[in-house]
């Protein structure tokens, strides 16, 4: 299974594999720092193919992001989205997504 991750930025999710379903064989993700050292600690210990895709463009406008998020997601059989319950950016998103039907599952990580 191919799973796309979209998140805040900045946003720590911790240990990756607590989130992915077992048969998932690619990550795909963007150019989030946050999220690319926690694809990487579960990746390459559990030989996950991962592959990061970046933003062609700056992305300034909410337009520009939905469409990277969508060249994110297209071939991803699920996308996890890591909000941190603020950004309008990442609601704008998951908003988009649950309108046009993609398998989505947000989580709002906590730590303390």
């Amino acid at each position: 299974m191919k799973v796309a991750l979209i998140g805040s930025g900045g946003l720590p999710i911790g240990y990756l594999g607590q989130y992915l379903p077992e048969n998932t064989t690619e990550i795909i993700t963007g150019d989030m720092k946050s999220i690319e050292i926690s694809v990487l600690d579960y990746a390459i210990p559990n030989r996950v193919k991962f592959t990061f895709i970046t933003p062609e463009q700056d992305i300034k406008e909410y337009s520009a992001l939905l469409e990277h998020c969508q060249t994110l997601i297209r071939d991803a059989d699920l996308v996890l989205v890591f909000s941190d319950g603020i950004l309008g950016e990442t609601k704008y998103v998951i908003d988009n997504f649950r309108k046009s039907g993609v398998n989505l599952r947000v989580y709002t990580p906590t730590f303390r």
